[in-house]
């Protein structure tokens, strides 16, 4: 007799998360299993409890966002405004994924707080885009400015665009995903870059 396959955690997760996103995260473990194609006790064995399961679905593990090991590297040698572009449209696509799980999780009654602690993807992508701008700065390539502040800027807005579409479902803006960066980018650097650069 063969033996049952074993799932992966990765595989489990990503199936839980196709059904929070169509069902809901009222959604049955029942409907994760089947599609998963396992049971549920052989689930909850692997993840404790349904909102475990839906936590790490839902919320990405700082590991798996290769952004952040990008901005830890600092910036290159290339243009600044061109890496932000670059960075801004990575991190875009990024939380078109993100957004709806967010919302997910908000609908699930899971206490979110656990998104601020220290090492969470939250806190650490913020840490590595106001570190990777403060470098901006001590290599003389930016005006002096409020590294963190400018940072939780930049981030809200590329979030704000998702966020809107999902969430709200203002549809307005016409330009692509790509355009929408340039242009935050191009408004940005109007403020931050040296003197020549304006």
């Amino acid at each position: 007799m063969s033996r049952p396959r074993r799932y992966t955690d990765a595989e489990i997760i990503a199936a839980t998360q196709r059904c929070v996103l169509a069902h809901g995260p009222a959604v049955s473990t029942t409907v994760i299993a089947d599609e998963v194609g396992m049971s549920q006790a052989a689930i909850f064995k692997r993840f404790g409890t349904k909102d475990r399961l839906i936590v790490a679905a839902l919320c990405q593990a700082p590991e798996k966002l290769p952004i952040i090991d990008k901005l830890r590297e600092g910036p290159s040698e290339a243009p600044i405004p061109e890496q932000l572009v670059e960075l801004g449209t990575e991190l875009l696509t990024l939380f078109r994924h993100l957004v709806p799980c967010l919302a997910m999780l908000a609908a699930s009654g899971i206490d979110p707080r656990f998104l601020s602690r220290p090492n969470s993807a939250p806190v650490l992508g913020r840490k590595a885009w106001t570190a990777w701008l403060q470098a901006v700065q001590d290599q003389g390539r930016a005006r002096s400015f409020d590294a963190a502040a400018v940072a939780v800027a930049f981030i809200g807005m590329l979030q704000a665009r998702p966020f809107r579409e999902l969430i709200i479902g203002d549809m307005g803006l016409q330009c692509s995903d790509a355009e929408y960066v340039q242009e935050v980018v191009d408004v940005l650097w109007a403020g931050l870059g040296p003197p020549e650069a304006r």
